[in-house]
């Protein structure tokens, strides 16, 4: 194939996810000939993207684990499933990238209407201390208008009806939020199935499992979006390990450290927001006053 590069990207198979597109998987009938990054499917690539980051996120802990064996495993000159080419290297930035090499929380921006540059601007100012005090580090900002900009349709102070589907798309370049946590990246490769921390128990069970349980080596994130900008709330959402949302509340921007104090000191996540019923789109104005911090206000879109 002249002129077609068969080298991978740069840093390309390192992620679990690399290797979910790459690979071919199975259908119910047992077929393998099917393609998770189909090259001739009808739709953009970027809906692609993200279609098949929800559909990793889906496969839980135990469904990734293969994929994440063979990232850890994966050494340059190994024979690949199908011609590398195939696929595209560039799904991730070079920042993603670095962001899904380490655990940490990501602050997501999804609104870019006029006006909102500067809007977000006075949202991460009122964040208590330096943004990495929260974000574990500056690069887990997550604020570009050609990849972020998920919101269909714009909300309203009341909320979308659609929250869900906007924030979800954010699997995709940030897989590490659905990965499990256990003192290293994949850490759960040599967790025996049978053990209970790997894949906890369904929430339909008979004894349907804590929030913190479903959330348990989880990361939290927060999402300026629409109703965010208008507000002044962030979006502050826990995953379970198939990407569903196990707490979604709104929050000011002034309570994120306070929020990352209570985590390290080992708070449950019914403790951290006061034992009230896990929310959807609640809002959590009871964390108290950060001396020299006010509450970002409502805010008015130009004409």
């Amino acid at each position: 194939m002249s002129g077609v590069s068969l080298e991978r990207g740069a840093n390309f198979l390192d992620l679990a996810f690399d290797w979910f597109i790459l690979v071919r998987c199975a259908d119910s009938s047992g077929d393998t000939d099917l393609e998770q990054w189909n090259p001739t499917s009808g739709e953009s690539k970027a809906d692609q993207h993200a279609r098949l980051g929800q559909k990793y996120a889906s496969l839980g802990h135990r469904g990734r684990r293969p994929y994440a064996q063979r990232a850890d495993n994966y050494q340059s000159g190994d024979q690949l499933p199908r011609p590398i080419d195939q696929v595209p290297h560039d799904l991730l930035t070079a920042h993603e990238r670095k962001l899904n090499s380490t655990y940490a929380p990501v602050w997501l921006r999804t609104a870019y209407g006029r006006g909102t540059d500067a809007r977000h601007q006075e949202l991460l100012a009122a964040v208590e201390n330096d943004l990495s005090d929260v974000l574990d580090g500056e690069d887990r900002l997550l604020d570009e208008s050609t990849r972020y900009a998920f919101e269909d349709a714009p909300a309203t102070a009341e909320g979308s009806n659609d929250v869900d589907a906007s924030w979800r798309r954010v699997l995709a370049f940030a897989p590490v939020l659905i990965e499990r946590i256990a003192g290293g990246l994949y850490a759960d490769l040599n967790v025996p199935w049978t053990d209970p921390s790997l894949s906890p128990p369904s929430p339909s069970s008979p004894s349907p499992p804590s929030p913190s349980t479903l959330a348990l080596g989880q990361k939290h994130f927060f999402v300026a979006d629409a109703q965010a900008m208008l507000t002044g709330y962030l979006l502050w959402v826990h995953v379970d390990e198939f990407g569903g949302a196990v707490q979604r509340n709104r929050i000011q921007p002034a309570h994120l450290l306070t929020i990352a104090g209570r985590r390290a000191t080992g708070m449950s996540l019914e403790e951290i927001i006061g034992w009230r019923e896990v929310g959807r789109d609640g809002i959590l104005e009871d964390f108290g006053v950060v001396e020299g911090y006010t509450n970002a206000g409502s805010w008015t879109p130009p004409e």
